[in-house]
C-alpha cells in the first residue's frame, strides 16, 4: 500500500516518470540542435533577462539609496522596458504551447508505436501513467518555465515602483501603496509578489501539461486532441490576461491582491487535479 501511494505521489518513485523523462530529454536535445536558432533566441533573451534582474535589484535597494535612480535615467530605459514586455509576451505562449505539445505527444507516441498496449498490461495503474507523463513533461521543461519566471521579475519591479510613482505624480488622489509590518513596499510587497508569481508560473505549467494529456487521451491518441488542447490553452491565456488586467486595475495600491491570489491558487489547483483525475479513467 505504501509503495503504491509513493508511486502515485512521488515522481522519482514512478517508473513511467523515469522512462518518459529520459525520452523527452532526448527529444528536446535533438529538436534544439539548430545552433543558429539558439543563438538568435539568446540574443533576444539574454538582454531581457539581465534587464529584468537589474530592475529587480534596483527596486530592492532603492530604500537604501534613492540616488540609484540616476542609473536608469534616460530614454534608453523605455527601450529596455519594451524589450522586457515584448519578450514576456513572446516567450509565454511559446513555452506553454511546447508544454502542451510535449505532454500530448507522450501519449500519441505510445499509441502510434504500438507500445500503449504493452504499457497497459503491466502492473501500472492509469493514475501512475498519467502522473508519470505529467511530471516528466514538467521536469523536462523546468528551465523554460524558469526563464518565464525570471522575465516576469522586471515588470513586477516596474509596477510596484515606477508605474506607481508615475500615477501618483499624475493623479495625487491615487491611493498610497500600503506597507506591511512597517516596511517599504519594495521590501514587503516585492518578495510577496515574487512568491505569488512563482506559484502561478508553476500552476500554469501544470495546467498546460494536464491539458495536453487529458485532451489526447480523450481523443484516444488522435492528433486532433492535441490541436484542441492548444486551442484551449490559448483561450485560457486570453482569460488569464483579461483577469490579470481587471484585477490589477481594481486592487492596485491595496493588499486585496493577497486573498485574490489565494483564490486563484485554489481554482488552478482544483482544475489541474480534476484534469489528471479524469485522465486516469481515459487510459484504455
Amino acid at each position: 500500500m505504501l509503495s503504491l501511494i509513493a508511486r502515485n505521489i512521488l515522481p522519482f518513485q514512478n517508473i513511467i516518470y523515469r522512462a518518459e523523462l529520459k525520452h523527452q530529454r532526448y527529444i528536446i536535445r535533438t529538436s534544439r540542435s539548430g545552433i543558429i536558432w539558439i543563438i538568435l533566441a539568446l540574443i533576444m533573451l539574454i538582454p531581457a533577462l539581465l534587464a529584468s534582474l537589474g530592475f529587480t535589484l534596483i527596486t530592492l535597494i532603492r530604500p537604501l539609496n534613492a540616488g540609484i535612480d540616476n542609473l536608469i535615467a534616460g530614454d534608453w530605459v523605455t527601450g529596455i522596458v519594451v524589450l522586457m514586455v515584448t519578450m514576456n509576451l513572446a516567450l509565454y505562449p511559446v513555452v506553454h504551447l511546447v508544454t502542451v505539445g510535449l505532454a500530448g505527444q507522450s501519449i500519441i507516441r505510445e499509441k502510434a508505436g504500438k507500445t500503449w498496449e504493452l504499457l497497459r498490461i503491466t502492473n501500472v495503474s492509469g493514475l501512475e501513467i498519467v502522473r508519470g507523463k505529467w511530471w516528466a513533461t514538467l521536469r523536462a521543461l523546468w528551465g523554460d518555465h524558469l526563464m518565464v519566471s525570471l522575465l516576469r521579475l522586471g515588470p513586477i519591479a516596474i509596477l510596484i515602483t515606477y508605474y506607481y510613482e508615475t500615477m501618483k505624480l499624475a493623479y495625487p488622489a491615487f491611493p498610497n501603496m500600503p506597507k506591511i509590518l512597517g516596511l517599504p513596499p519594495q521590501w514587503a510587497q516585492m518578495p510577496l509578489l515574487i512568491v505569488i508569481m512563482v506559484i502561478y508560473t508553476l500552476l500554469d505549467a501544470g495546467l498546460s501539461a494536464a491539458l495536453g494529456i487529458f485532451t489526447t487521451l480523450l481523443s484516444e491518441g488522435s492528433p486532433i486532441g492535441l490541436l484542441v488542447a492548444i486551442a484551449l490553452r490559448l483561450i485560457f491565456m486570453a482569460l488569464a490576461l483579461w483577469w490579470t488586467v481587471v484585477t490589477f486595475a481594481t486592487v492596485y495600491g491595496s493588499l486585496l491582491f493577497i486573498p485574490i491570489s489565494l483564490v486563484g491558487f485554489i481554482v488552478y489547483g482544483l482544475f489541474i487535479w480534476a484534469l489528471l483525475w479524469i485522465s486516469q479513467f481515459l487510459v484504455r
